[in-house]
């Protein structure tokens, strides 16, 4: 439960002129800092920083006789509107004009009001709409639409807002299907254009951060009626325990981004003040701990939101596409079905009963074409498997021969791996993987943390020897040589595996090489030059970058380190595929 916050009083007098009602709004502020500093939950400082503006603009609103007038309505939208002030947020206010056209008078109290907000130095979001424009500008626009969805009074005509409230929910305005479809072609653009694992995350647009929960409330305000978050316990999304995480990482996202704007840094977490949000968020350690347990805890939440958000969305989607026809299920196996572009379980404890069917899962994913997500129903099963586990699925022999299956599979690195990183199948599969998942890289050629690179050299490899690029046509022309791509693709997937732990990474690395590979039954010869290449992987760009490349002693001793010309050519695509998924703007 939160802690009540302290009353906040304010007179008369300090709504008097410019000059004093900058003064309130100032100390409003730091009032609200100090109760944040002081561990106060940031959803009851939410509520308190919109009533507060509320209670300020109703009040210039009415002083400025715009209230009298009986025929404009002042009303908060967007995230104003939904009650989620943050510091740095936009103050999206509309105006709603009952009179078309409007009236000279009216126009020049409206102008006279919003020109009294800039004095305030508000970041004002403004409209200003007669009812007749509100409605043909929401029915031509999901984006205004979805603005003016979140509306709440905050001074004016109450017959004139409930007009506009009403006509904003007729089902003539925006169908379900169209207002869904919409909503979720948005969300893919916007997950196509982000980084997910960037070590710079943006914790309002990238997938999983608010953006998701947005779009979740949006979909049950339109389709379910909803009014807040809070409500949707009382629907059938989710279960308890879901909508319960889901309000953890809510509340953890919620105080990160409160902690951000307070510094005025907006919604990215850039690495040169990751240090100081830690320290203010409480968190402490020797040198870079402190932001890396905020970091993993952060990816994680990340992950969390999208999966637990992918189920809801999903479930309210069934909801809509039932009621026009349904989506028939084509039977893959005995276990496993496909309902249009998604892939179901037939039961839903499958993978609890059966934890090999995990990797099954993400094998059929990579071998048919057409399947772009997994079905809600399928991921609740996954996760709830996943938290009941009593050992890493590596330790199951069914699943091991499954998974080096998948290793070989043409279309593992670019349809299944990006899956098992999104719902920390990895983790649950390699305990070494725990490790290094979430985990920031504080160098100048990393963009990503380590278990997204890692990621994106595996897909590299692919990718590469298709390239035309001038430099990738040694890699392109080596590639088709090899003579076992499953040794490149082990090495790939776990060059950086030592990354988290004591001593040199390479060399505990090579060492948790040998062992996945004798776990997995690979030859004596495969499993000495997985491990030697990941013990090596370094060994390329250190000597080109530290060393003189043109001295005999340097290429004699480079060249005794390599053994043989079949070793050779694995670590120079390794090495390649390796920098291809750095920072190009650093390498050297």
């Amino acid at each position: 439960p939160a802690t009540p916050l302290p009353a906040f009083a304010f007179s008369e007098a300090e709504f008097a002129d410019p000059t004093s009602r900058r003064a309130l709004l100032a100390r409003g502020l730091e009032f609200l800092r100090q109760q944040f500093a002081l561990g106060q939950s940031p959803e009851v400082l939410l509520e308190a920083r919109t009533r507060f503006y509320d209670e300020v603009l109703a009040h210039i609103f009415k002083s400025q006789g715009l209230a009298a007038t009986g025929t404009l309505t002042l009303a908060a939208t967007g995230g104003y509107g939904r009650g989620e002030l943050f510091p740095g947020s936009d103050i999206d206010i509309l105006i709603i004009c009952r009179d078309d056209p409007l009236p000279k008078a009216q126009a020049a109290l409206i102008e006279r009001f919003i020109s009294s907000l800039w004095d305030l130095k508000l970041d004002l979001g403004s409209a200003v709409r007669t009812l007749r424009e509100c409605v043909s500008d929401a029915a031509s626009d999901v984006t205004i639409y979805t603005t003016l969805l979140e509306h709440r009074l905050i001074a004016g005509s109450e017959t004139l807002y409930n007009d506009f409230a009403k006509a904003l929910d007729a089902d003539t305005l925006w169908s379900e299907s169209r207002f869904l479809n919409a909503k979720l072609e948005e969300a893919r653009t916007r997950r196509q254009k982000a980084t997910p694992g960037s070590l710079q995350p943006d914790i309002k647009q990238d997938p999983g951060g608010l953006r998701e929960l947005h779009l979740l409330g949006w979909l049950a305000r339109r389709l379910l009626k909803l009014k807040s978050f809070d409500e949707l316990i009382r629907t059938d999304l989710l279960t308890a325990g879901e909508f319960l995480e889901l309000g953890e990482c809510r509340r953890f996202l919620f105080e990160l981004r409160y902690a951000l704007h307070l510094k005025g840094y907006g919604d990215r977490l850039r690495l040169d003040f990751l240090m100081e949000i830690a320290h203010d968020l409480g968190y402490r350690g020797a040198g870079n701990a402190p932001v890396e347990e905020l970091m993993r805890l952060l990816f994680g939440v990340l992950k969390r939101v999208r999966a637990l958000t992918d189920i809801a969305t999903e479930a309210l989607s069934a909801q809509v596409t039932d009621g026009l026809g349904g989506i028939p299920a084509e039977v893959l196996n005995r276990w496993f079905v496909r309902r249009g572009g998604l892939l179901d379980v037939i039961d839903a404890t499958l993978f609890e009963n059966q934890p090999a069917r995990l990797i099954e899962l993400f094998t059929l994913f990579a071998t048919h074409e057409g399947l772009d997500a997994l079905h809600g129903n399928c991921l609740r099963g996954l996760r709830q498997a996943l938290l009941r586990l009593k050992v890493h699925l590596i330790e199951i022999p069914e699943c091991r021969v499954r998974f080096r299956e998948l290793l070989t599979l043409p279309h593992f690195a670019t349809r299944a791996l990006p899956l098992m990183l999104r719902y920390r199948v990895l983790s649950a599969y390699l305990p070494q993987w725990q490790r290094i998942e979430g985990l920031m890289q504080f160098d100048l050629f990393h963009l990503y943390t380590v278990d997204v690179h890692t990621a994106g050299v595996v897909r590299n490899l692919q990718a590469l020897a298709k390239s035309t690029a001038p430099e990738h046509a040694l890699f392109a022309e080596l590639y088709p040589t090899l003579e076992d791509p499953l040794i490149l693709v082990t090495a790939a997937l776990l060059h950086d595996i030592g990354k988290g732990g004591d001593g040199h990474h390479a060399e505990s690395g090579a060492q948790t090489a040998s062992s996945f590979c004798q776990w997995h039954g690979y030859t004596q010869y495969q499993t000495e030059t997985v491990s030697w290449l990941v013990r090596s992987h370094l060994l390329f760009s250190h000597t080109a970058q530290r060393r003189d490349i043109t001295a005999p002693e340097v290429i004699s001793g480079f060249a005794a380190k390599m053994v043989s010309e079949p070793r050779l050519n694995y670590l120079y695509c390794l090495t390649v595929a390796d920098i291809a998924d750095t920072n190009e703007h650093e390498w050297n």
